[in-house]
Protein backbone atom coordinates (compact mmCIF):
# COMPACT_ATOMS: atom_id res chain seq x y z
CA UNK A 1 0.00 0.00 0.00
CA UNK A 2 1.10 3.40 -0.80
CA UNK A 3 1.26 6.02 1.58
CA UNK A 4 1.69 9.73 0.90
CA UNK A 5 2.20 12.51 3.68
CA UNK A 6 3.66 16.10 4.28
CA UNK A 7 6.63 16.42 6.62
CA UNK A 8 8.84 19.47 7.51
CA UNK A 9 11.99 19.51 6.46
CA UNK A 10 14.60 22.56 6.52
CA UNK A 11 11.85 24.73 6.52
CA UNK A 12 10.17 23.89 3.79
CA UNK A 13 7.15 21.28 3.32
CA UNK A 14 7.84 18.01 1.60
CA UNK A 15 5.59 15.84 -0.23
CA UNK A 16 6.60 12.02 0.60
CA UNK A 17 5.45 8.53 -0.53
CA UNK A 18 6.28 5.99 1.63
CA UNK A 19 8.44 8.49 3.66
CA UNK A 20 10.74 9.00 0.82
CA UNK A 21 10.45 12.50 -1.25
CA UNK A 22 8.98 12.97 -4.43
CA UNK A 23 10.92 13.75 -7.24
CA UNK A 24 9.73 15.01 -10.25
CA UNK A 25 11.64 15.00 -13.61
CA UNK A 26 12.74 17.83 -15.03
CA UNK A 27 13.26 18.32 -19.00
CA UNK A 28 16.81 18.01 -18.52
CA UNK A 29 17.31 15.09 -17.06
CA UNK A 30 17.42 16.05 -13.42
CA UNK A 31 15.10 15.24 -10.78
CA UNK A 32 13.18 18.06 -8.26
CA UNK A 33 12.44 17.10 -4.87
CA UNK A 34 8.69 18.45 -4.43
CA UNK A 35 8.73 20.92 -1.73
CA UNK A 36 6.57 23.82 -0.45
CA UNK A 37 7.18 27.13 1.20
CA UNK A 38 3.96 26.15 3.26
CA UNK A 39 2.43 23.76 4.60
CA UNK A 40 -1.70 24.55 3.03
CA UNK A 41 0.40 24.49 -0.54
CA UNK A 42 2.19 21.02 0.00
CA UNK A 43 -1.47 19.36 1.54
CA UNK A 44 -3.21 20.97 -1.18
CA UNK A 45 -0.69 19.62 -4.01
CA UNK A 46 -1.05 16.09 -1.69
CA UNK A 47 -4.88 15.83 -2.11
CA UNK A 48 -4.54 16.40 -6.13
CA UNK A 49 -2.38 13.75 -6.20
CA UNK A 50 -4.30 11.01 -3.59
CA UNK A 51 -7.07 11.99 -6.03
CA UNK A 52 -5.18 11.35 -9.11
CA UNK A 53 -3.90 7.94 -7.79
CA UNK A 54 -6.79 6.61 -6.80
CA UNK A 55 -9.01 7.19 -10.08
CA UNK A 56 -9.68 3.95 -11.88
CA UNK A 57 -8.76 3.43 -15.47
CA UNK A 58 -11.92 2.33 -17.99
CA UNK A 59 -10.77 -0.17 -20.54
Amino acid sequence: MVNFGVIEKNGKFVVTKNNEPILLPKSDGAKIVTEFDNKVDAEKYLSILKHLTSRKTKV
